[in-house]
């Protein structure tokens, strides 16, 4: 399951037509299940797969 957390509000709209550039910032491993978090280079945009 993907989960994409972006942005509300007042820095959604400042950010509106901003193309993210997701980098892998960490992997977890927990009771058999694998997270990996990316965060995007140009805002605080987090995406967990």
């Amino acid at each position: 399951m993907t989960t994409l957390v972006e942005p509300s509000g007042a820095t959604a709209a400042e950010l509106a037509g901003h193309a993210h550039g997701w980098q892998l910032r960490a992997v977890e491993y927990d009771d058999g299940v694998v997270s990996n978090r990316y965060e995007c280079d140009g805002c605080d945009a987090v995406w967990f797969t």
